[in-house]
């Protein structure tokens, strides 16, 4: 990179912006934040607290009562902090976060739990690390989908996971910007956003010129566990239940057909971006890489 940047090196990369970098052996690095959870946790009073083994609750709290403007700037503050952490190192926060995140402006009791429960969870597994190798610079795209998950707006939820060097290198839990009318229609929407993002790093990768991150030839492969979505897009359909869907999303069979991307189907069990649609399982941790340090703090 020197050769195209002015940079100056100062040693080996140990923290930076809350991230805890480590290298516990040659060719592995691993990236995590305990330190700033466990500032974080400090901050909000929350060190005390009973950890939980999962990002969300089983049972929901339905207390429907506003919090008072002091205790509700308090919750916009807890949730930006956990934006930062989910954007970082932590995918399987970041569907929590997502839920939590729709209620800004007018939190309530039931939000208030649902964000502590998250920090909760981070108390429980705030050593988690994304380990990253040298074996397998190819990226690997996964999308899944929660069809009519939002009870508010009765729009799904678009999942995707990008996996680079071993470990999660992009990710993303959000709302879909429409309501779909099937389970196939929001698998397929999810997919032409995985299929967005992939372009980006791929451009990303050729104008950094990095030679150890050039992508292999031929098409870049995105796994997807719904058979119907899949067809949408590596054949079209003009069947009356499809030809609804607005033109943006149809984007992504020009790129099919370009040879850009190709589709295979997954069982969701496999699907690494299926934990991002759902408070995430705690087997599904090591689909996307996370896992303890190998050595302490």
């Amino acid at each position: 990179m020197g050769e195209r940047f002015e940079i100056e090196n100062k040693g080996v990369l140990q923290y930076y912006l809350g991230i805890n970098v480590q290298h516990p052996s040659e060719g592995v690095v691993q990236l995590d934040q305990v330190k700033y959870i466990t500032e974080l946790v400090a901050e909000f009073d929350l060190a005390g607290s009973y950890p939980a083994a999962s990002p969300i609750s089983g049972k929901p709290s339905t207390d429907t009562t506003e919090l008072r403007e002091v205790m509700a700037t308090r919750y916009r503050r807890m949730v930006a902090c956990l934006v930062y952490v989910s954007t970082m190192t932590r995918p399987d926060i970041s569907l929590a976060v997502s839920k939590c995140s729709r209620h800004l402006h007018t939190p309530t009791v039931a939000d208030m739990e649902a964000v502590e429960r998250v920090y909760r969870y981070l108390l429980w597994s705030k050593s988690e690390a994304l380990t990253y190798s040298l074996r397998d610079p190819q990226m690997h795209v996964w999308t899944d989908s929660d069809f009519d998950g939002c009870d508010e707006t009765h729009r799904s939820q678009t999942a995707l996971v990008i996996m680079m060097f071993g470990a999660a290198m992009a990710w993303k839990s959000v709302r879909q910007p429409v309501i779909a009318l099937s389970t196939s229609e929001a698998e397929y929407m999810a997919q032409c956003a995985g299929v967005q993002e992939l372009l980006f790093y791929c451009q990303l990768v050729e104008e950094l010129g990095i030679q150890e991150l050039m992508q292999a030839a031929g098409p870049q492969v995105l796994r997807a566990d719904n058979q119907g979505a899949i067809k949408m897009a590596q054949e079209g359909c003009t069947k009356t239940n499809s030809r609804h869907i607005q033109r943006k999303f149809h984007w992504i069979r020009e790129k099919v057909r370009e040879g850009f991307v190709t589709l295979q189907h997954v069982k969701s069990h496999l699907n690494v971006a299926d934990g991002l649609t759902k408070g995430l399982a705690r087997q599904l941790l090591s689909l996307i890489h996370i896992s303890e340090p190998t050595r302490p703090y």
